[in-house]
């Protein structure tokens, strides 16, 4: 992702301010999402993939099967994963249009350690009309062979339409957990996600650089740690030609991650083009993440002066932020921004108080405070 000045900021304010540089994991002291079974009726049209595996098939997950099943899902658009561990190597699994795809009890896909630094457990590329239930997917961040790149995605979604993903469970992706961005056939779009958690992704829990009509409801992500942004949930365009609206976050839990739970930067999206910009965060906790919300600068760029100002609303209502250094972290220029909207915010062991944060985001432009 391009974002100079947006590193710029977070260096500068990363050497006053940073955790100990010794990264401690803490194990989730949450729920770790509800469990979703598929109906009756679609388990049992389902394929087993197993039936793809070569005779004498390994069940201990050091094989790469990446190729067999591959096949199956080429071949069936109702699929079941093999019920145990299935090692995958950087070509990832490709998902087709039109497919449900059931992971069992013991299922998981597993990344064979790489160098690469660009690689997607399950790539959702310019495909529609897909559904995964319970994926349970498996970087290779603690086995990594290279120190290279940060794009190593357990989820890969560029250019997606009307996908569906119900519990996923990734853990120890060398970039994100779940990466939703622009394809060939432009924008990701009508994407939900529900239930799941993520956990030790080197980068960002959930990255969204391109895409609308967003759902993502009751996700848990934490310890993002290693490279930056080490957020919980950035939302953060590449250029101004892509489209940030219509998202729509219920209930995330973030904790625990290096530098913020949820990071809101739309600086890049800024162009010659008036883009309308909807974000609603609702019920958001964070606990123990440095930051719990980073709201990017919104200004014009020195370099042009012909760039449109964002319409629209970002909405924060009830967060619950809880053992952060800065609850709330923001820029003083919101006037190129849409309208940003805080409400009933709490505050737990924290640097600062309700009050004061209020004070001070009534007194920016463009910012209404409840």
């Amino acid at each position: 992702m391009k974002r100079v000045s947006f590193l710029l900021f977070i260096i500068s304010w990363s050497c006053l301010y940073s955790q100990n540089t010794d990264f401690r994991y803490k194990n989730n002291p949450y729920n770790q999402g509800k469990s979703i079974i598929p109906a009756q009726s679609l388990s049992k049209e389902s394929i087993d993939i197993t039936s793809y595996l070569p005779n004498n098939y390994s069940k201990d997950g050091k094989t790469d099967y990446t190729s067999y099943i591959q096949k199956g899902i080429n071949e069936n658009k109702i699929v079941k994963m093999p019920d145990f561990p299935i090692l995958i190597n950087e070509k990832g699994i490709h998902v087709n249009s039109g497919s449900r795809i059931l992971f069992q009890k013991k299922s998981s896909l597993r990344m064979n350690p790489t160098a690469s630094g660009n690689y997607g457990l399950l790539k959702i590329d310019d495909v529609s009309d897909v559904v995964i239930y319970a994926p349970v997917l498996i970087g290779d961040r603690k086995k990594h062979l290279g120190d290279k790149g940060e794009w190593g995605m357990g989820i890969y979604i560029l250019g997606g339409k009307n996908i569906t993903i119900y519990n996923p469970r990734i853990l120890d992706c060398w970039g994100d957990g779940i990466y939703i961005g622009a394809g060939k056939s432009g924008s990701s779009k009508k994407i939900k996600i529900v239930d799941g958690y993520i956990d030790n992704s080197r980068r960002n829990g959930i990255s969204i650089t391109d895409g609308s009509d967003i759902e993502i409801r009751r996700i848990i992500i934490s310890n993002s740690n290693g490279t930056r942004p080490m957020s919980g949930i950035d939302i953060e365009p590449n250029h101004s030609k892509a489209v940030i609206n219509n998202i729509h976050i219920i209930n995330p839990i973030t904790f625990n991650n290096e530098a913020m739970g949820i990071t809101l930067y739309m600086e890049e999206l800024l162009g010659v083009d008036r883009k309308n910009v909807n974000i609603k965060i609702e019920s958001h906790i964070d606990n123990g993440s440095d930051v719990g919300l980073f709201l990017g600068d919104f200004k014009t760029k020195k370099e042009s002066k012909t760039k449109l100002n964002l319409i629209g609303n970002l909405e924060i209502i009830n967060p619950y932020w809880i053992n952060n250094r800065e609850p709330i972290v923001g820029g003083d220029i919101y006037k190129m921004g849409p309208t940003i909207k805080l409400k009933n915010i709490k505050i737990q062991h924290s640097s600062k108080r309700v009050d004061r944060i209020k004070r001070e985001y009534s007194k920016k432009e463009n910012v209404l405070v409840e």
